[in-house]
């Protein structure tokens, strides 16, 4: 029986998790508004990957000293480590656009940003059914697949863009560098998303 103050490693996850959606939405919303580059963006961003580096160095502390963890314990370390680069990665796409001075993604920037959205929510369904992923591992693992499924959809459309960026020889090379350099940011978060997913599915296999 789970004793009453035993750290929940599978809430803990479903946190992380839940803050990398959430700062997804709230990129994409800013995205929309035309203020991805504004300051209060920038700001409850970080508030956000605060609360979520709060979540992950509890989760370490635990992992560190506990006794009996649910599962193989390199699995959880590395799981843990790979949310928390999501939302560093989301975290960074905003610090970019506010000191390039930035309010949108161009050429192709907003698709590849409902892709990270879309991404974090399937990782976040997989996340929330961790749980009990002896019951639900074929169904978590499709979510996971999904996660990368939008990855490589997102490195498509990145290819495509920074190409685009560089035959259009009317663009000023400094407008072309900093469009580059935020498809880049974009590009991380995803390949973030990714190697999480790739972790997940590792914790499973290595635990069934």
């Amino acid at each position: 029986m789970k004793k009453k103050d035993e750290f929940n490693y599978y809430e803990a996850f479903k946190r992380q998790a839940g803050f990398a959606h959430e700062m997804a939405q709230n990129l994409q919303s800013a995205l929309v508004k035309g203020e991805l580059g504004e300051a209060s963006l920038t700001q409850s961003l970080h508030t956000m990957e605060n609360d979520a580096d709060q979540v992950n160095h509890e989760l370490h502390e635990h992992l560190a000293s506990d006794f009996v963890v649910p599962l193989e314990r390199e699995g959880l370390n590395d799981l843990a480590h790979c949310l928390d680069d999501v939302c560093d990665n989301i975290e960074d796409i905003a610090l970019k656009a506010y000191m390039f001075g930035v309010s949108k993604l161009e050429p192709q920037g907003p698709e590849m940003i409902t892709l990270m959205v879309n991404a974090c929510v399937e990782l976040k369904t997989a996340i929330d059914k961790l749980h009990d992923f002896k019951h639900h591992a074929e169904s978590i693992k499709e979510h996971l697949v999904r996660v990368q499924t939008c990855e490589s959809d997102c490195d498509r459309i990145y290819i495509e863009s920074v190409r685009s960026l560089y035959l259009n020889k009317e663009m000023d090379p400094e407008t072309r560098r900093i469009a580059h350099a935020m498809l880049d940011s974009v590009e991380d978060a995803m390949d973030a998303l990714e190697k999480t997913s790739e972790s997940a599915e590792s914790v499973i296999a290595e635990n069934l």
